[in-house]
């Protein structure tokens, strides 16, 4: 059984010099060469059929499991009638010793072998990338850590341990999973970024190099709602509210490593209390919603019942998305040509729900993030309209508004 687990499915002999790929399948290197004329060549595995350099180095684990099997002579020993679970249970233990990853020297748990040829379990590897971007043994340069989240796991390796190991297997995802339980139950907090202002249901662009905040993308990654907070970063930290960003996509530049990383705003929330992990904010938070309907009716005609008693001027809510809205017929009347070009290529479409109006609107406006940061804290729709309303009117005051210059 155990000769089986290490046959190339090639050859269909015990492993001789294997090489793994980054489809997660194995072969002997001599195998691979007479169908191989230059460096790529295709998976022989029909299933799989990617393609691949030739040159991959020496899988070392499973070369070493087969090299412990030809020294002990298995071939001969397990046809003998003596050949008693005593013998297999010593070999099991000598095959032991080289499954275990050399970054949290445990059992591998889903293995990635390197193209160097080192293997590890799959979240360790993922781990180590995020802090240098070098084989933990060897020191050779290895991918971005995306690339071996999405990457299979090595199958020899994987089939070979669920077949001798399956108890030791389960342990250590059981041991894995508390792991990971222990660390939300000592710090039920979200990742938080403090660098800017976002609204929810707007798109933001983030630009990733420190180590400690690719660690935080990964984990959100990993995680079931790929959710992480954002913050407008102030003097002394960042703002009491945020908004809730989902990652909608990853990309990593080869040239230096940067993770350019495409989000979405989600919700708004407050924040409870602050922590610190692994080098980035965290906070356990509170979401925010907008009051309902029937309470933001019942202020608007309270406040116009107010304004008539007083002889005063105050817009119905139709009335402020009016006036906003005249900003925006005279940018697409020319206007102002410059803030057009800005609005198509970054915002999108207009929207008509009133609560991502005023945020639409908002984020195409010229003016300090601290003044729009005020939207984040009104859960009131007229009141947030009533604020945009404010800031168009002084910017039309403005001499580079009409002028239709840009500002840097």
């Amino acid at each position: 059984m155990i000769l089986q687990l290490l046959y190339c499915p090639l050859c269909v002999n015990l492993f001789k010099d294997p090489v793994t790929f980054s489809c997660g399948n194995t072969f002997c290197r001599q195998c691979l060469l007479p169908s191989s004329t230059n460096r790529r060549f295709q998976c022989p595995i029909q299933s799989c059929n990617r393609q691949h350099e030739i040159n991959t180095v020496t899988d070392f684990s499973i070369n070493k499991l087969t090299d412990i099997i030809r020294r002990e002579q298995l071939p001969l020993i397990s046809a003998l009638p003596q050949f008693n679970l005593s013998q297999f249970d010593c070999l099991k233990d000598l095959l032991l010793q080289e499954l275990d990853c050399k970054v949290c020297y445990q059992l591998f748990i889903d293995p990635i072998t390197t193209p160097c040829g080192h293997t590890y379990c799959k979240s360790c590897l993922t781990r180590s990338l995020d802090l240098n971007g070098r084989c933990p043994l060897c020191r050779y340069q290895l991918q971005d850590y995306i690339s071996f989240i999405n990457q299979p796991i090595n199958k020899t390796l994987h089939t070979f341990i669920i077949s001798l190991y399956s108890t030791l297997l389960s342990e250590g995802r059981r041991q894995l999973v508390e792991n990971d339980v222990n660390d939300i139950n000592d710090m039920q907090y979200i990742p938080i970024f403090a660098t800017s202002l976002v609204f929810p249901n707007m798109s933001c662009f983030l630009n990733i190099y420190e180590p400690r905040y690719k660690l935080m993308i990964r984990r959100c990654l990993e995680s079931r709602t790929r959710q992480f907070g954002m913050v407008l970063k102030t003097e002394n930290g960042f703002t009491e509210y945020g908004t809730m960003l989902e990652i909608r996509s990853t990309e990593v530049l080869e040239d230096d490593g940067r993770l350019m990383v495409e989000t979405i705003g989600t919700y708004r929330f407050r924040v409870l209390e602050t922590g610190m992990r692994d080098g980035y904010d965290v906070g356990k938070i509170e979401r925010v919603d907008d009051i309902s309907a029937e309470e933001e009716i019942a202020r608007e005609r309270e406040a116009i019942r107010n304004a008539g008693i007083n002889n005063a001027l105050e817009h119905t809510t139709s009335e402020l998305i009016t006036l906003a809205s005249g900003l925006i017929e005279d940018i697409r009347n020319g206007y102002a040509a410059w803030l057009e070009q800005r609005i198509n290529s970054t915002y999108g479409e207009l929207p008509n729900d009133p609560s991502n109006f005023s945020y639409w609107v908002a984020s195409i406006l010229p003016i300090n993030e601290n003044e729009k940061y005020k939207l984040l804290e009104e859960r009131s729709v007229r009141e947030r309209l009533k604020l945009v309303v404010m800031w168009i009117e002084q910017i039309r005051g403005e001499w580079w508004f009409s002028r239709g210059c840009c500002i840097s």
